[in-house]
């Protein structure tokens, strides 16, 4: 579990690739580290909200995408054959 100041996505890649399962800034609530560290207690990884949504939008060349589907907001999926 790394606990920083920094979101900068190379630290991120490089703490996950170090092995870290969690990671969150310095500013998340005492409820949010805790949380966070039963989660990676339990097996599980746990980033931080704003990282993981960073993440979420771009594409493996790092290059932003456009991820917000239909209108309603929900992701739009094709049908795999």
């Amino acid at each position: 579990m790394l606990l920083t100041a920094s979101d900068h996505d190379e630290y991120v890649h490089e703490a996950l690739r170090f092995g870290a399962s969690g990671f969150l800034l310095k500013n998340a609530s005492p409820v949010q580290v805790l949380s966070a560290i039963r989660a990676v207690h339990a097996g599980h990884a746990s980033l931080a909200l704003d990282v993981t949504s960073r993440l979420v939008r771009r594409s493996p060349s790092g290059e932003e995408t456009d991820r917000t589907g239909p209108r309603d907001g929900r992701p739009s999926f094709t049908e795999q054959h």
